[in-house]
Order: structure tokens, then C-alpha cells, then sequence
């Protein structure tokens, strides 16, 4: 049990050092989160029957103001930021930095996916998430 933790770990940091690489919003020298300075959360989606499975990771990078976030084996770069008292990662920045996603956990541990439209300026208050999350701090 404790082995199989530890190998997904090395999978997830794996994935998000790959990830690092490859994107331009995040400077080449910027390093993910570990244990040691950052945190990060894992979470399960809610009202599924195979809910037992992490769905997301959520990762804030030493910064404190950009991380990642991962699903289904892929990365994304993202912005990080504490909004009131949820924590946010906007991410598929376009061009002019414009967030397409946002994942936001609030302080209950519940997680919301949505997307937004960079065009239009709406508060995430007055959108529906797409979807819904069970969020649990792994470090």
C-alpha cells in the first residue's frame, strides 16, 4: 500500500516536471511543488459510481502563484490564487493570458470544474460548474 503511494507520486511528479518543459506560461527555471514547499490536493469526483478513483490533482507551485493541475494523465500549467477563502488554478491560457478553465476548491474540500469564456468577464458566483469534486490536502 504504502509502496503503491509512493509510485504514484513519482508518476504525478513525473507528469508535471514533463509538463513544466513544455509550457511557455511558466518560466523554464520554475520547479513543481513537493512535499517539502508546496502543497497540493488530490480529488474524486462526487455523485459517480467509480468515485473511488482520483480524478484531479491540484498542485501549488513553491511560488505560491502558479501551479498545476492534472487529469487524466495530462498537465496544465495554471495560475494559482487564494480567492477569499478558496483556492483557485485558472489554466488553457490563451494568447492574452485569459484563463478557458478554472478548478477551485473551497475550504469544505468540495471542487468545482468550470469553463469559462475569457471574453466575457463573469464571476465564477454567477456560473454553474461543470463539474463536482471531493478535494482532500495531500501535503
Amino acid at each position: 500500500m504504502i509502496l503503491e503511494l509512493k509510485m504514484k507520486r513519482v508518476i504525478a511528479l513525473t507528469a508535471i516536471l514533463a509538463g513544466c518543459a513544455s509550457n511557455p506560461h511558466v518560466p523554464a527555471n520554475q520547479a513543481p511543488a513537493t512535499e517539502a514547499d508546496g502543497h497540493a490536493f488530490s480529488c474524486r469526483a462526487k455523485f459517480r459510481s467509480n468515485s473511488d478513483q482520483i480524478a484531479v490533482v491540484a498542485m501549488v507551485n513553491s511560488d505560491g502563484e502558479t501551479g498545476e493541475v492534472s487529469v487524466s494523465g495530462q498537465t496544465q500549467q495554471a495560475r494559482y490564487a487564494v480567492a477569499g477563502f478558496d483556492r483557485r488554478w485558472d489554466f488553457g491560457l490563451d494568447p492574452e493570458g485569459a484563463a478557458n478553465y478554472a478548478f477551485v476548491i473551497e475550504p469544505s474540500g468540495d471542487g468545482k470544474y468550470f469553463e469559462l469564456e475569457p471574453s466575457r468577464s463573469v464571476s465564477l458566483k454567477y456560473l454553474v460548474a461543470r463539474q463536482y469534486f471531493d478535494c482532500k490536502q495531500i501535503y
